[in-house]
């Protein structure tokens, strides 16, 4: 399958849960934030990478549950005047075929809920979204890399390993000469890594500073993905991982297997949660997850990604 050029992180907000609601349920906060691959790749760790959102409030025509207000703050007083999802769906469709494909949506559990609610909406005014759109649920994507693991923000962001740099002169010296650096220019760059904390954007001019962030990415792309893949090995054998403090990742159950986005979003960058429960901040902590792993998660997604058209619609009833 063809890699996907552009990750669309989707999140909703519902007048409550379809048990609940007899399957009835209608969004109404909805959120598209989309980045190229390749501005994922380059992003470095904890950094949100330039992208691209539509997010609006709906008026779902029924009421809101009462908890779902008090999380959200959405009442249906507050949405009496929006946008009805029929009304907004030429701008979804248009969002989403500016994007160079394959386009791909990133939802938290949405093989059991945002995809489904959004194809229910299609349904119910006789409408279909692209044809190409594909879709993956990031849940899935998370639990399958992360369990059996210990790997938490510690060795995301200081993962710099000191074994022999020799491997990394010899691809892409074509493509990027910059790159066919001696040992000494790589160790200076290591010692930038560990700096990239205190470097302020007024530092520097902004064209070396982008230099700068693409030489120290492909760095630690290479020589993390070899020490992170003993993590991941198919018999999840404890490794060793070098960093700028060798490091053992444990295979033990001292880490939750707790892959709520909350959950994710504190473990893996060691942050809290900024408005958890509307769609917009849910994206945006989605997609930071997302660079943070993202050698490993890109590659997952492109195997494992579907046409949303595989997926059920939520059945009224």
């Amino acid at each position: 399958m063809a890699k996907v050029e552009s990750f669309v992180f989707f999140d909703l907000e519902t007048t409550g849960l379809p048990w609940q609601e007899k399957n009835r349920t209608k969004i109404i906060e909805f959120s598209f934030v989309a980045a190229l691959r390749k501005d994922l790749e380059t992003a470095l760790f904890g950094e949100i990478p330039p992208v691209r959102k539509l997010t609006f409030l709906l008026n779902p025509e029924r009421p809101v549950d009462p908890v779902v207000t008090q999380m959200t703050g959405l009442s249906n007083d507050m949405l009496r005047h929006a946008p009805t999802f029929g009304q907004m769906l030429k701008k979804l469709v248009a969002f989403v075929e500016d994007l160079p494909p394959p386009v791909c949506l990133v939802a938290h559990n949405g093989n059991a809920f945002d995809f489904k609610i959004l194809l229910a909406e299609c349904k119910d005014i006789n409408a279909s979204l692209p044809a190409h759109l594909l879709c993956v649920d990031s849940l899935l994507g998370f639990r399958k890399l992360l369990k059996g693991t210990n790997i938490n923000y510690k060795d995301l962001q200081n993962q710099i390993p000191t074994s022999s740099l020799d491997d990394l002169l010899t691809d892409d010296d074509d493509d990027w000469p910059d790159l066919n650096l001696s040992k000494e220019d790589w160790s200076e760059i290591d010692d930038i890594c560990l700096s990239m904390s205190d470097i302020s954007c007024e530092d520097f001019e902004q064209d070396e500073q982008e230099e700068k962030k693409i030489k120290i990415n492909k760095t630690i792309q290479k020589k993390r993905s070899e020490a992170i893949k003993n993590v991941f090995s198919n018999n999840r054998t404890p490794k060793k991982v070098l960093s700028k403090k060798s490091t053992t990742i444990k295979n033990s159950n001292t880490v939750k297997d707790d892959y709520k986005l909350t959950t994710l979003y504190k473990r893996l960058l060691n942050k809290e949660e900024v408005n958890a429960h509307r769609a917009e901040a849910d994206c945006l902590m989605l997609a930071q997850c997302v660079v943070a792993l993202k050698y490993e998660f890109l590659p997952w997604a492109d195997r494992n990604s579907k046409p949303l058209s595989e997926i059920k619609p939520l059945i009224r009833y």
